[in-house]
This record gives C-alpha cells, structure tokens and sequence, in this order.
C-alpha cells in the first residue's frame, strides 16, 4: 500500500511538473509572438507570469531567463517605471553579460514618436540603467552617450558637444576608437566651427592613421578631407592644403563617386577663397549650387556653398547679391542652427546697408533660436546680445549699447576666453570712444588684444580690426602719430591676409585718407582716394 501510494506521489510529482514544463513553453511562445508583433503590452503580460513560475521551480537562469527580463525591463522602461526597469535589466545583463545589450531600448527611443522633453527623459534614464548594469568606463555606456549627444546635435551642436567628448574619451579608453571614426570626425567638426582649431587639430591627427579608402566608406573619407583642409586654412597653411589635395586626388578623379568629387571641388573652393581667388571661387560655389541634386546627404554641402558664396559677395560688397542667396536659402527648410546663421548673415546685410528694422528683426529671431536651443547662459546668446547693441550704436543710442555690450560680457566672463569676448570689448570701446572716456576705451582694446593673442593669434583678422579701432580711438584724441602707427599696422596686417581687394583692406585706406586729410597732406590722401573710388566703382559694376 505504502508502495502504491509513493507511486502514485511520484506519477502526481511527475505530471505537476510536466504541466508546469508546459505551461512555460505556452507563456513562452506567447510572449515571443507579442514581442514579434511589437505589442510589448501583450509580451509583458506572458514574460511577467513565465519568470515568476520560472522562479518558483527553482530552475537555473540561464539566457533565456535573461532574455525575459531585458524585456520585461524594456517593458516597464517605456511605462516610464524606471526603478523596475533599472532592476530587472542589470539582474539580466549580470546573467548573460555577453549576450544582453541595450539595443532595443536605444532602437525605441530613435524611432518612437515622442515629444522632445520626453524623449530626451529617456535617454538619461536609459543611461542611468546602463551605468548600473553595465558600469561608466564602458563601450556600452559610450554607445548611449553618443545618442543623447546625436540628440542634441540635431538642434545644437554645442550642447552635444560635451558628450561626443565624453563619448569619444571612453572609445580612446576602450581601444575603440577606430571603430568610431565618424564619432570622432563630428567632434573635431564641432570643434572647427566654434574655433577650437586646436583641439580640433589633435584630434584629427589622432584618427588619420584609422581612415578609410574613398571608395570603401565615402562618406567618412569625405569629411576627413574636408575637415583637413579647412584646419590647414584657419592655421594659414595653405600650402599644406593645396599640397594635400593635390596628393590624394591625383589623376583618380574619374573613377571616384560622385559625391566625393562634389567635395572634392568643394575644398579647392575653400582653399580659393582663402588664397583670395574670388572669382575662381564664385564660379566653384555656383557650380556646385547648380548641379547638386536634393540628395538628403548633400543638402549640408549645398548650404555651405550658399552661405561661401554670400560671404564672397558680402566681402565684395555686392549686398544685393548675397542677399539675395540668403534669403532663398531662408526660404528652405533649415534646422534651427542653420536658420539661426542665416537669420544673422541677413542681419549683417540689412546692418550693412542702414535698413535697422529689418537687421533688428533677424537677430531677433537668431537670439529666439539661441535662447530656445541653448538658454541664455552661453557665448552663443552673447553674441546675440553683442549683435543687437550693434544696431544700437549705428542708432547711436550708446547707454543702449553700452548696457547691452555689458550684458554680453557678463556672460563670456564666466567661459573660456573667446573671440567673442575681445569682439565685445572693443565693441564696447567704440561705446566709450563716443562718450569721450578714452581711457576706458584704451583699457578695452588693451585686454581685447590680450585676448585675441591668446585666442586666435596675432596673424588674424580679429587682431588687426582691433589694432584698426586702436587706430580710430587715437585719431579721434587728436594723437595722429599713434593713429597712424596703429592704422599701418592694421593695413599690412590685412593685406597680407585678405590682399588689396577685401573689405578691410578697403576700410584701412579710408581710414589712412581721412588721417591724412585731417593732417592736410594732399600728395598722401589724393592717392588714396583715386583707389577708393576705384574699388567703389568696381563694386557697383559687380551690382548692377
């Protein structure tokens, strides 16, 4: 009897089990057709019950245990149940440390139709579970940093720009690096545009050695070579850059994509204006302009060759030209810091020409764009603020302008030394010149050029608009020697760096004319009003 019984104990042992076996492999297929069919309510319904009766037979969590949890965690992640998901994800990744990654979450949060703000939550939530799990010195953690920085980049670059850096710190760490040259390159990209040249330079140079063939990544190819010309030119190495090009491009243009070509035409382009070779540049640009399709991958290089383009006008004086351009490209669909450049180089251009309503109305709209995609804390806003009190000097509404100069330096006060802030120095000088306080005035220029030395460097425009306005304060104090010391300097400076045909050198030879005029030395000022007139009359030919 007592043998029976044991029997039967061991058949009902036998079939409980059995049942439960089925039960899990029934939860199981479930949950798999929910998370097939993306219906992660559905897949957290049967992924909650199997890995409770998983739990309760005592079994080894083994992947598949894992996998269930990384999806139960992915389900209450996009509940926004934080806590759990952070739990159950690292309690998976500690199972399967090989296997479990974070890709679904990453995949949900680029392609979910969220709003901004929410979106943005779930990136940083998602970080902190990967810092739990997977820990902060990682390649994991590293992936997540660059999304939230690709996050940002769409609208500014600049608040993604601590993140590639915290991205790309951890690749280097990781022995990573070269698997993420296109990280990599959209950093020094950032750091070019916001005059990093430096770092930018390091940073290229580091990655060189890992760059691929043009015809096996194009794409990454391009924007090293791009990048490396326009770093020769902001170093004023233009022998560099040509030699550099002339080396890779060879007699292999033909056989070269399209696209690479395109970019290709475009450096030389760059290294025209440099050289000042307008018109070989013009032509460049308008080519370009004209032949590339709306290929989403050549809509930035298109633009770029617009907003070259206006410059090669504005710095021509043909305001009309390149408004013109502008204008049509403001027309376009534009991200924000794109619409944000063109909204100030049409500002520039309405300044320009007097039409003050029109200028204040686009820096207006930059400074929205600013305030809305970087608050109001950042050199970029300054420089808002900076272009706003321009419109009030050319008014001369000088407390205006003085309070608004002061606002700008308020702010770069507390970041790096930049070339906005010696900008805004003089600009705030000028202020003092017109209110008679020349030594305030004389203190500005001083620490400005201080700056700029530090910043940029004394083969620069910036330092030589800054000796001109040294220039200007001292021969409007009556001291003509000094005047004349500071306007030479700044003329030889340009001329070296532009040539005769640019605008500054333009405005240092009106400058020198009105000196010598007020010094009553005709056989100096009749010279150099014939070549001003000259140039004037050039401008209004390339107008009309």
């Amino acid at each position: 009897m007592r043998k029976l019984c044991s029997t039967i104990l061991v058949c009902l042992c036998l079939g409980i089990a059995q049942a439960q076996t089925i039960k899990l492999d029934f939860l199981y297929n479930q949950y798999q057709a929910a998370w097939n069919q993306k219906d992660f309510t559905a897949a957290k319904r049967y992924a909650l019950p199997w890995l409770t009766l998983y739990q309760e037979q005592q079994l080894s969590r083994d992947t598949v245990y894992a996998e269930l949890e990384s999806t139960l965690a992915f389900c209450y992640f996009i509940e926004y149940d934080f806590e759990n998901a952070q739990k159950l994800y690292k309690e998976a990744f500690a199972i399967c440390p090989k296997t479990i990654s974070c890709n679904h979450f990453i995949q949900y949060i680029d392609t979910s139709h969220i709003d901004k703000e929410d979106k943005e939550n779930l990136w940083f939530e998602l970080l902190h579970i990967v810092e739990a799990s997977h820990g902060k010195e990682t390649i994991a953690y590293a992936k997540v940093l660059v999304h939230i920085a690709q996050f940002y980049d769409l609208q500014a670059p600049l608040l993604a720009k601590p993140f590639y850096e915290q991205a790309v710190q951890l690749l280097r760490q990781n022995n990573a690096l070269k698997s993420h040259i296109d990280i990599a390159l959209r950093l020094v990209q950032i750091y070019h545009d916001n005059k990093a040249i430096s770092r930018a330079s390091l940073l290229l140079e580091e990655i060189t050695p890992y760059i691929p063939e043009q015809t096996s990544q194009p794409y990454i190819w391009v924007q090293w070579m791009l990048l490396r010309v326009r770093i020769c030119i902001q170093q004023f190495n233009l022998i560099a850059a040509k030699d550099f090009l002339n080396d890779i491009v060879g007699d292999n243009t033909k056989s070269l994509p399209p696209y690479v070509n395109l970019c290709i035409q475009l450096a030389y382009a760059d290294l025209d204006i440099a050289d000042r070779n307008y018109s070989t540049a013009e032509t460049k640009y308008t080519e370009i302009i004209q032949n590339i399709d709306d290929q989403v991958d050549v809509l930035s290089i298109k633009s770029y060759a617009t907003l070259q383009l206006g410059q090669i006008y504005f710095e021509q004086d043909n305001l009309q030209a390149a408004e013109v351009l502008y204008f049509n490209l403001l027309s376009q669909q534009q991200t924000p810091a794109l619409r944000k450049l063109t909204s100030e180089k049409l500002a520039d251009i309405c300044l320009e020409i007097g039409d003050y309503a029109l200028a204040k109305k686009y820096y207006v709209e930059a400074a929205s764009i600013v305030a809305d995609l970087y608050g109001v804390n950042n050199a970029e806003y300054a420089k808002s603020l900076n272009n706003l009190a321009n419109i009030a000097f050319r008014q001369r509404h000088f407390a205006l302008a003085q309070k608004a100069y002061l606002e700008s330096i308020a702010i770069l006060n507390n970041l790096e030394l930049s070339s906005m802030y010696s900008l805004t120095l003089c600009n705030l000088a000028n202020v003092y010149i017109y209110q008679n306080k020349m030594s305030e005035a004389d203190i500005c220029y001083q620490e400005a050029l201080g700056i700029i030395e530090k910043t940029i460097g004394t083969e620069s425009l910036e330092y030589a608009d800054a000796l001109n306005n040294i220039a200007i304060m001292h021969h409007i104090d009556g001291n003509y020697q000094r005047a004349y010391k500071f306007y030479t300097d700044a003329q030889q400076l340009r001329e070296k760096i532009t040539g005769k045909d640019g605008r500054k050198y333009l405005e240092s030879e009106i400058c020198l004319f009105n000196l010598y005029n007020d010094l009553d030395i005709p056989s100096m000022a009749t010279p150099l009003l014939q070549s001003i007139v000259d140039k004037k009359s050039a401008i209004v030919q390339q107008e009309f």
